[in-house]
């Protein structure tokens, strides 16, 4: 019995170490099994937060693309303005010419006025002379005719006898 006894125990020693083995194995798959739960959980947050940063790339592209959209039509306004400027600065360039040009007319203008002026006053005063000689003239003239009528007659009178 003894030995009976032995292959007993062994028997039972040896189940004892294969449910005490088949325990740590379930508690070591229960643990796995947890692990590839937490991994599987932080792979749908992993995969969630892929899928909002791919949104937000996208966001992120489109605002790109925006921006690059209104940077070109920013650089087509800026190249119109330019032109306008450059237009203007022509057009402010050519009015100053003008007005220098303009401004020495009008200098001219003036001191030919000035000169028109003076010309006129020396005119006038000559017309104002010429007006008194020819006046002076006339009645010189007059004169001279009415002494000569007054000789006419007395030659009249002379010729004819009349001595009155």
């Amino acid at each position: 019995m003894t030995n009976a006894n032995n292959a007993n125990q062994e028997v039972y020693a040896l189940l004892a170490e294969l449910a005490r083995k088949q325990l740590q194995t379930e508690t070591n798959l229960q643990r796995t099994q947890e692990k590839i739960d937490r991994t599987q959980e932080q792979l749908e947050r992993t995969e969630d937060q892929l899928q909002r940063t791919q949104q937000q790339l996208e966001r992120t592209e489109d605002q790109l693309q925006r921006t690059q959209q209104q940077l070109e039509t920013t650089q087509q306004q800026l190249s119109a303005t330019q032109y306008e400027v450059e237009s203007l600065t022509n057009d402010v360039n050519r009015v100053l010419t003008r007005s220098v040009v303009l401004d020495e007319v009008v200098l001219e203008l003036r001191d030919t006025q000035s000169i028109l002026q003076m010309n006129q006053e020396i005119m006038q005063r000559n017309f104002e002379q010429h007006q008194n000689d020819f006046r002076e003239n006339q009645r010189t003239t007059n004169a001279a005719l009415n002494s000569l009528e007054a000789i006419n007659l007395r030659l009249i009178q002379i010729i004819t006898g009349d001595q009155n």
